[in-house]
């Protein structure tokens, strides 16, 4: 019924969590960022409802977000390479607003359909 499932492709962010050298599909990356902006808050409210006082450290969602880092950039690169682009389009994140627009156009694009130099088509 599902092809991909999220949970499946969740796994496969952190299975190729050093991966920067491969494709990844359009699911791939979208549910990943789902899942990591839903952690991120829930953590976040951890944080809120733990917090101390007099020592305001948001422990729970900076290490949640220091460990999904690494992740997260390397799907997005190979995001990149699905569409036939190098991963170093990923420094455009540098440049305010228009290099963010850029990436989310290049997220959205369907996958290139040819094998490229970071292997054959992803399946979606």
């Amino acid at each position: 019924m599902f092809e991909n499932s999220p949970l499946k492709e969740i796994k496969s962010g952190y299975k190729n969590y050093f991966n920067f050298s491969a494709r990844s599909s359009r699911p791939e990356l979208w549910y990943f960022v789902i899942y990591f902006i839903v952690a991120f808050y829930f953590f976040s409210f951890l944080d809120v409802a733990y917090e101390d006082p007099e020592d305001p450290v948001a422990v729970f969602s900076a290490f949640f977000g220091l460990a999904n880092i690494i992740p997260l950039i390397s799907l997005q690169v190979r995001r990149l390479h699905d569409v036939n682009r190098s991963g170093m389009w990923y420094f455009l994140i540098v440049i305010p607003f228009v290099g963010s627009l850029t990436l989310l156009y290049f997220y959205v694009q369907p996958s290139f359909q040819l094998e490229n130099s970071w292997g054959e088509p992803s399946v979606n």
